[in-house]
């Protein structure tokens, strides 16, 4: 079975000359579930509670772990800025 149907193409290991210098996903920053919990001043629990609601942010499992990358996080904040002014 060819695992590469399942990473979207990607190699399924990547070393550093994978990446060119600008290339987006080098440059990806990953929050856990505490981190994210301390910047929307948010319990943890909270935080899980929420985790698998629609209209939330996403997130990834990996080896156990949940992630949320931080480009996703402030999508999702942006959706719900809201400008008084205008």
């Amino acid at each position: 079975m060819d695992l590469r149907q399942f990473n979207h193409g990607l190699p399924l290991q990547l070393t550093s000359k994978d990446y060119s210098d600008n290339d987006p996903i080098k440059d990806r920053c990953f929050l856990t579930t505490e981190e994210l919990a301390i910047r929307w001043r948010k319990s943890p629990r909270t935080i899980e509670n929420h985790r698998g609601k629609s209209g939330n942010v996403p997130y990834y499992k990996v080896n156990g772990s949940v992630l949320y990358d931080l480009n996703d996080v402030i999508e999702f904040e942006l959706e719900g800025f809201f400008n008084a002014h205008g």
